[in-house]
């Protein structure tokens, strides 16, 4: 399945507030969308998916009854299938045979998840969810073909571009993908198959033939033989199963940005940094401090990257420091180091970006561990982190969980602000005088959180800044 699909299936269980199901057909992972996991237990959930899963198995036991003719069976790894109709009679292995009925239904499940994320950007009011069924997949495709004439392109245009459409998902289908082409791709892209059409036409056209010779007729069977296996191929929606299909969580695949991305990211959570910290002090705290640069924190760059340090001709002393220099300590002392541009929800990658350069580094765990412990009250079932890459993993996990998320975010902001009454004011007997600008600095981020799912709505391969305040 393609990334943009995933993060469909894997949206919509975050609409409504669901962990995430797959299950094994033929030991291959298949996501269960949304829309069958609503209601009903593990058996009603995986019955009602596989028998649309499936379908098409139920419409070839059809087209042999409508034939008058038993339903040729095959038996492997534990399930049953119906032989297509068509090939009834072929003398390909059964292996090969069954290998077609899956790829179909793959190919089936996988459309519905495209078709359903371009109907759900063409009419994104109408809250479209997953489903696998052929009739409800056709009707998809009549709709999607409806938008496309109705946004601007005449029938000629569209059926060239349905055309183009087919052509380029049939060559996905051959590793069982189909992936999303926008309006604009597919008017490209049915330029270009308009001469493919005219070369491979009569290639498609031949295989088509090809196809329809193995329609023999069958030497007629008695009723008796007929109805028994008829009988036998109208459970197939139930049955057609195999040993391990088993319900389980879905793994979250490990998000990575792009560097141009991160870099963009760094350039805008500094300009909040820079808004915070400020300038040169003598003692904004307990030490001089030049936009929010300590001066053993220049001593400690120095001696890592000593080289660079040398390029851009960093002062023995904080005071002397410049805008660019300070913005290199904070990419490689902390953005880097932190990993801060792997979070994949910008508001909370600003928030502890913040938190690493405000606080030190134990006091973000502790943050960060508490907040972890209040999202597994909402559902979230983590393990505390003990390196910046599993905190990293950790966090982006509770992308499935828009509510835990937010209970996550909640919390650090609650524990920075207890941290900040125990440091400032609780301790000294009375509120000091920093008390106001660390409190104001916590409150900061108190209304900015937005969830991955929303920063990622209706766009899954980009993502949206977050950090900036909610109107």
């Amino acid at each position: 399945m393609n990334s943009a699909n995933r993060e469909q299936l894997l949206a919509e269980y975050a609409r409504y507030n669901r962990r995430p199901l797959q299950m094994k057909i033929n030991n291959e992972a298949v996501i269960i969308p949304v829309e069958y996991a609503l209601s009903g237990s593990i058996e009603d959930i995986q019955k009602k998916f596989l028998t649309d899963y499936f379908d098409e198995q139920k419409k070839e036991c059809e087209r042999y009854k409508r034939a008058g003719v038993a339903p040729r069976m095959i038996e492997f790894n534990g399930a049953k299938y119906v032989v297509p109709y068509q090939l009834r009679d072929s003398d390909r292995k059964d292996t090969d045979i069954v290998g077609l009925v899956l790829r179909k239904a793959k190919a089936k499940y996988n459309r519905a998840i495209s078709l359903t994320r371009k109907m759900a950007r063409a009419y994104p009011e109408r809250g479209y969810t997953v489903e696998v069924a052929g009739d409800h997949v056709a009707n998809l495709r009549a709709g999607y073909n409806r938008y496309l004439i109705e946004t601007g392109l005449d029938k000629t245009k569209a059926a060239m571009v349905k055309a183009a459409e087919m052509i380029l998902e049939g060559g996905r289908l051959v590793k069982g993908e189909i992936s999303s082409f926008t309006p604009q791709e597919l008017q490209r892209a049915a330029r270009k198959a308009a001469v493919g059409l005219l070369i491979g036409g009569s290639a498609l056209l031949g295989t088509y033939g090809t196809f329809k010779l193995a329609e023999k007729i069958r030497k007629p069977e008695s009723k008796e033989n007929i109805w028994q296996s008829q009988a036998e191929a109208d459970a197939m929606e139930v049955r057609l199963t195999v040993d391990d299909m088993t319900l389980v969580p879905v793994a979250m695949d490990e998000f990575s940005r792009p560097k141009a991305e991160k870099d963009r990211l760094f350039k805008k959570y500094m300009r909040e940094i820079f808004e915070s910290e400020g300038g040169y002090a003598d003692k904004k705290i307990d030490q001089p401090t030049n936009m929010g640069i300590i001066q053993p924190t220049l001593n400690a760059y120095t001696e890592r990257f000593p080289e660079e340090a040398k390029r851009l001709k960093f002062p023995q002393n904080v005071k002397g420091l410049k805008k660019n220099q300070a913005m290199e300590i904070y990419h490689q002392l902390y953005f880097n180091q932190y990993k801060i541009g792997d979070y994949r929800n910008e508001s909370i990658g600003m928030l502890i970006f913040d938190l690493y350069v405000n606080h030190e580094p134990k006091t973000v765990k502790s943050f960060i561990d508490q907040a972890l412990k209040k999202a597994r009250s909402h559902g979230a079932e983590v393990k505390l982190p003990s390196t910046s890459g599993e905190r990293v993993a950790v966090i982006n996990s509770l992308a499935m969980l828009p509510e835990a998320e937010s209970a996550f975010y909640e919390q650090i902001l609650k524990e920075r602000m207890a941290h900040m009454y125990e440091k400032t004011t609780a301790k000294a007997g009375k509120k000091s005088r920093f008390a106001k600008g660390l409190k104001n600095r916590a409150e900061k981020y108190a209304k900015r959180y937005v969830s991955t799912g929303r920063q990622e709505k209706n766009n899954p391969n980009y993502m949206r800044l977050a950090s900036v305040r909610q109107k």
